[in-house]
């Protein structure tokens, strides 16, 4: 049997493909609720829409003798069984670090959280970071002992129907937690691209599950789109039409929706203010991989 243990949407994307890749191998799904924003919300719909069968925890990591309690049953359980692979959501996650003292594997492998993939590799090439192993989209050269599993949402693609490319689409991100961006450079940025509509047209905008729109919501020219499902799925299920031009300043969405949908022309935006800074790697990774970046 296979263990998924996941905290993101994308990072349940990635385990619906790795659960296909590993030919419907036995497995038990585990959904970590940390209370941010939408993101529970979208993890469920998610998990639903995809057909998966899971079982949610809250493991809260500041309080985390009173986590130990409150999830004694599944960490017990966890223990006594002998797992043949275990995926993680997330590097770096502390709650995952915790629970994996309790599980017993042949193999530990870790599925993609955006950005925090590439940052994580960048590290271990530069022995920060111990060596992981990978089940990625992202294009990561393996280093020396490391077994990196590539997939293309081959699975998801077979819900693909035919579409229209129309529309443009900004891709939020939490400004709070951003590296490189200030409130006003973020909002500099989109209003930027939203005055470059044409006067018959919007820039749409799907907000981070956690972002606060009170500031978008003035900006000319823009339709604030809000999924209940992850961003991928949000498109598979839309009637008919995906973007033709979609932006964003560093959203993994970037790279995840030209992979599961044709004719998707996307734009990295980068503060031209920003110094040389811990994500200058995202926008390296942008240009080797066809992905434009312009500075705003």
């Amino acid at each position: 049997m296979n263990l998924y243990i996941v905290e993101s949407p994308l990072q349940l994307l990635c385990a619906y493909e790795a659960i296909h890749v590993n030919r419907n191998a036995p497995y038990q799904l585990l959904i970590r609720q940390t209370g941010r924003g939408l993101n529970d919300k979208h993890l469920i719909n998610c998990a639903n829409k995809l057909g998966l069968n899971y079982k949610i925890f809250v493991l809260h990591t500041e309080s985390i003798y009173v986590g130990l309690l409150r999830n004694l049953f599944l960490l017990s359980s966890l223990y006594f069984k002998y797992y043949e692979k275990v995926y993680f959501g997330s590097f770096y996650s502390s709650a995952l670090n915790f629970i994996s003292y309790f599980i017993r594997r042949r193999e530990l492998i870790y599925l993609d959280d955006g950005a925090a993939t590439l940052r994580a590799q960048l590290e271990m090439s530069m022995k920060e970071k111990k060596v992981c192993n990978w089940f990625t989209f992202f294009n990561i050269e393996p280093l020396r002992g490391q077994n990196v599993i590539k997939h293309n949402f081959e699975k998801i693609k077979e819900k693909n129907k035919k579409y229209i490319n129309k529309g443009k689409y900004f891709i939020g991100q939490p400004v709070s937690a951003m590296k490189g961006f200030s409130l006003e450079d973020y909002m500099r940025c989109v209003r930027e691209i939203a005055s470059r509509c044409e006067s018959n047209e919007f820039l749409y905008y799907i907000p981070h599950r956690v972002e606060n729109l009170d500031l978008i919501n003035n900006i000319p020219n823009i339709k604030v789109v809000k999924p209940t499902v992850p961003i991928e799925i949000y498109f598979l299920e839309n009637k008919g039409s995906i973007p033709k031009e979609i932006y964003s300043c560093y959203s993994t969405a970037l790279i995840t929706l030209p992979v599961l949908f044709l004719g998707i022309k996307a734009t990295a935006v980068k503060n031209k203010y920003m110094i040389k800074n811990e994500i200058d790697f995202m926008y390296a990774y942008f240009l080797r991989n066809n992905i434009s970046v312009v500075e705003l």
